[in-house]
């Protein structure tokens, strides 16, 4: 191939000049080649950010999806009333309700509910339980719908306990007091 170069762009922009149709092709084909070699690249970028993404997709509607099913907005509903109402039967159901319901352990929903439940009905140990299954499906990511935790704070929920502990351990004290009297 021949490249002559004209005097007064020799400064600015080289124009090479093509002596004859088959330089031209090579030039041409040599740069099809080289975006033929970037092509299965680019799409192969395409499908593993399309897979990424409908992962991410699919693994954030899970749990949310969890928490519709289980626990949902109606169960959610009766449980803030039933509390606010502190309407021990009602709670009793809701709870008795949300434990017959398979699955129930991995939503934050009931386990935010029967937490609530335990601690109201001064059952110390399973309001612990609860409360330690409910802390780790938050670390999974996994949170209590708003509505739960606008009415008591999780934060809440363990100083209630911790009052609750405090309470039995000194009922515990008073009854042995009396009983050594």
């Amino acid at each position: 191939m021949k490249v002559e170069l004209r005097k007064s762009q020799a400064t600015t922009k080289p124009n090479y000049k093509l002596n004859n149709v088959s330089d031209n092709v090579v030039i041409v084909s040599e740069f099809k080649r080289k975006i033929n070699i970037f092509k299965p690249i680019f799409i192969l970028l395409i499908v593993i950010l399309i897979v990424l993404l409908s992962t991410l997709l699919v693994f954030l509607s899970r749990g949310n999806k969890k928490n519709s099913v289980i626990c949902g907005n109606t169960v959610i509903k009766n449980a803030i009333s039933s509390f606010k109402n502190d309407n021990a039967a009602a709670q009793e159901s809701i709870a008795k309700q949300i434990q017959n319901t398979p699955g129930y352990k991995n939503s934050p929903n009931c386990m935010y509910i029967l937490s609530v439940y335990q601690i109201e009905s001064a059952n110390s140990v399973s309001a612990q339980n609860d409360i330690n299954l409910l802390a780790a499906l938050i670390n999974k990511g996994n949170k209590p719908d708003p509505q739960l935790t606008n009415y008591i704070s999780i934060k809440s929920l363990k100083y209630d306990l911790n009052s609750l502990n405090l309470r039995i351990k000194q009922d515990m004290n008073n009854i042995i007091n009396v009983s050594h009297s």
